[in-house]
């Protein structure tokens, strides 16, 4: 006989354990259904009919995903992307801003602050907005 309190804990450790394999599995299967947020779907799913079998897998993820496609097609899509331009935006690799980023990153490491603020004052002329 195992004391409750022991089986409450194995239970918890099962619980918890089964949620990942959901979770897995409704990453796996969202990225080919083109899902954008699968903790989303994870929350917003209807998970009564998901189990996890003995052996470990998983079975009513992508019936469950399909339904709820259905009800919330705004899951399905490309993520979006925040803008890479360099006006008003952080820049990203590539931009007229990335040479800005690097030559602050090199001036913040060496502890050059007046150099530091001198890129920013510059790339700001030039519309390109640093962090």
């Amino acid at each position: 006989m195992i004391p409750d309190e022991v089986q409450n804990a194995i239970d918890a450790r099962v619980r918890a354990a089964n949620e990942r394999l959901i979770t897995a599995e409704i990453r796996e299967v969202g990225a080919q259904l083109g899902l954008v947020d699968a903790q989303a779907a994870f929350v917003l799913m209807d998970k009564t009919g998901v189990s996890v079998k003995e052996d470990g897998s998983v079975t009513g993820v992508r019936e469950a995903l399909d339904e709820l496609v259905k009800t919330r097609p705004y899951l399905v899509g490309q993520p979006s992307a925040f803008g890479t331009g360099s006006t008003g935006n952080f820049p990203r690799t590539g931009s007229e801003g990335a040479d800005y980023m690097s030559r602050l990153a090199q001036a913040r490491r060496i502890g050059n602050n007046a150099l530091a603020a001198a890129i920013i004052s510059e790339a700001a002329a030039k519309g390109v907005q640093l962090r």
